[in-house]
């Protein structure tokens, strides 16, 4: 009798240096998605690294665009209820009551709105990072990945020790 095979679960930690078309891939597709659950499954997949931080800034402009909704239907529902309240002949102190809530929900409502643009800014922050990166490493391949007759032709004012270019010669 055969015993079957138990198959072990992918070990789960950091993704295996070399995959950045894939963790770029996974990135877009969660960026295409946009909510939280999602950039905590990213996050949780990809601990470390520049998409990480991306994500990461995603995951809390999503968060604070959460807040920043729910503290404005919290505002207009206090807004509603002083004024339902005002039309009802209520007493003073119920309308003093609704008014304080309605001008603290206001305030939670002007706090979302800072911590949401304060969030849009560290995306944009992150975005910048990202293209600089993208940048310095593609100038990096086109001077490492130079052909032989380039090489030929450079080698006499130019060297490769441990792989750097470094010039020998005044220019």
């Amino acid at each position: 009798m055969a015993v079957p095979a138990i198959v072990a679960p992918p070990a789960k930690g950091p993704a295996p240096a070399g995959n950045d078309a894939l963790v770029q891939r996974a990135y877009e597709w969660a960026l295409q998605v946009g909510n939280k659950a999602v950039w905590d499954t990213f996050i949780a997949n990809y601990p470390s690294g520049l998409y990480t931080e991306l994500a990461k800034a995603q995951r809390d402009k999503v968060v604070s665009e959460a807040a920043r909704l729910a503290a404005t239907e919290k505002a207009r529902a206090a807004q509603e209820e002083q004024t339902h309240l005002a039309d009802a002949g209520a007493k003073k102190a119920e309308i003093a009551k609704a008014a304080a809530e309605a001008k603290k929900a206001e305030q939670q409502r002007i706090a979302a709105e800072r911590a949401k643009k304060a969030e849009d800014a560290k995306v944009a922050e992150a975005e910048k990072a990202k293209a600089a990166a993208k940048v310095r490493g593609t100038w990096g391949r086109e001077r490492n990945g130079m052909d032989m007759k380039a090489r030929e032709r450079f080698g006499r004012r130019w060297s490769s020790a441990n792989g750097n270019w470094i010039c020998k010669f005044k220019l």
